[in-house]
């Protein structure tokens, strides 16, 4: 059983895909790849991003790819609500489905809908894959995010949320510090992947209110690509990034942001 908050800090959560190149792919599809998830009247925002690069490879030692291609380069799709809670993401090697709080009262939906919005969306694009006779996406990676925000205002210092993070006091030249920048990785071991965490102080650009930005990022590839291999991938990765995120922040914010079991 895992916890839940009733007021979590959670702004997005990204589940990603990133499989074979579809060479095939041209930008004559792309109007039917919307069609296939709803068109205009469900997602009414289209744009073009440039492509993303891959998803790193835990496993992979760091260096340098190049790889030539006699095929122009498609720009990453983009497909969103009107509301923006819902984003749509699709490049010749990616699939990505975001939901974003862009709204008061937008709350979070918790994980199990939006898991469950990526797998319906991949099933859609699957399926216009097949219709038009292109191969179907050979998953090898697969990437799970949650990023959480917290006001500053809300708290009197970042170590009121974090319980690790306790500046010592005493006889010390050092005052506390009055931002935070902390990265940290961590190995996966049931789901065979990397967790990448991020802990940061930040400034929204929106109204320059000071922030706690947390993000918890795993990334890895999946034993099995069949659906349910890719659950499993996903609900490891979810319990890892929950546990994990339960772990760190301290009793006062488990109050205040109402823990509860289901």
């Amino acid at each position: 059983m895992l916890p839940k908050y009733k007021k979590a800090p959670v702004v997005e959560v990204v589940a990603s895909v990133q499989f074979q190149e579809l060479k095939e792919l041209a930008a004559a599809h792309i109007a039917g790849v919307w069609d296939a998830f709803g068109g205009k009247k469900v997602y009414p925002t289209y744009k073009e991003q440039p492509p993303l690069n891959d998803i790193p490879d835990p496993q992979a030692t760091t260096g340098i790819m190049i790889e030539f291609s006699d095929k122009p380069q498609l720009a990453r799709q983009w497909f969103m609500r009107e509301n923006k809670a819902e984003l749509i993401q699709v490049q010749r090697d990616r699939f990505i489905y975001n939901w974003q709080k862009e709204t008061v009262g937008n709350e979070y939906p918790h994980y199990e809908k939006v898991i469950g919005a990526f797998f319906n969306n991949l099933k859609c694009l699957r399926g216009f894959l097949s219709k038009e006779k292109l191969p179907s996406p050979q998953i090898v990676k697969c990437e799970l995010a949650y990023i959480n925000v917290i006001p500053l205002s809300e708290v009197e210092k970042a170590s009121s949320v974090l319980r690790d993070f306790v500046w010592s006091k005493g006889d010390r030249y050092l005052s506390e510090p009055q931002k935070v920048n902390i990265r940290l990785q961590f190995e996966v071991e049931k789901n065979h992947a990397l967790a990448y965490m991020t802990i940061a102080t930040a400034q929204k650009l929106s109204d320059g209110e000071m922030v706690l930005k947390m993000e918890m990022n795993v990334k890895g590839s999946p034993q099995s690509t069949d659906d349910q291999g890719l659950r499993d991938w996903f609900n490891a990765s979810h319990e890892w990034i929950v546990r994990s995120f339960d772990d760190l922040i301290s009793d006062e914010m488990q109050k205040k942001w109402e823990r509860y079991y289901e």
